[in-house]
């Protein structure tokens, strides 16, 4: 198994592994970010878990990214700029977790969030099109469990964000075995 390999599974084992620990302890939260909130309730420095999960994301992302390009033909790490955003993005979304509190949070925390979500879909279309089926299916799979708990329409936002970062792991991860 190659080290980029094992990085993006660290990457999808902390994010599942903190998604399990949301859902038992605070159910089907608004958005992935104000988990930061709901733990804070619950203890006082328990809030520190969202940052930490997304600073994780990223440094476990962006050496594997790094890794991986040099093996991609070169048209495709013409786009590359877009992944790198990407989880330059996620980096944002750790940094601005008090969104509720401050305007310029808010502003950088839903610009990093939907960018996030734009340039992974855009970088797997025009990049590296074979990817196509991999949004689709992690889509359809997050769309199931939002209708299944129903908070689909109430909670889409959370949806939306899961989708995307668990996009990006698996992405990442058939890259990385190919």
């Amino acid at each position: 198994m190659t080290l980029p390999t094992v990085l993006i599974l660290i990457s999808i084992c902390c994010f599942a592994a903190y998604n399990i620990f949301v859902f038992t302890k605070f159910g089907i939260p608004e958005n992935l970010s104000s988990t930061y909130y709901d733990a804070e309730k619950l203890h006082r420095h328990l809030g520190l878990l969202f940052p930490l999960l997304m600073l994780t994301l990223c440094f476990t992302l962006f050496p594997s990214w790094q890794l991986l390009e040099n093996s991609m033909p070169s048209l495709v790490q013409r786009f590359n700029w877009m992944i790198y955003s990407a989880v330059g993005s996620i980096l944002m979304m750790a940094i601005a977790t008090n969104y509720r509190k401050s305007l310029i949070h808010t502003v950088i925390h839903y610009a990093a969030a939907i960018y996030t979500a734009v340039a992974v879909i855009c970088w797997i279309l025009i990049a590296d099109y074979t990817l196509f089926y991999v949004p689709l299916i992690v889509a359809f799979l997050i769309s199931l469990a939002g209708v299944l708990t129903r908070t689909f329409v109430s909670r889409f936002s959370f949806w939306l964000e899961l989708a995307t970062i668990y996009t990006i792991q698996f992405s990442f991860f058939i890259f990385s075995i190919r």
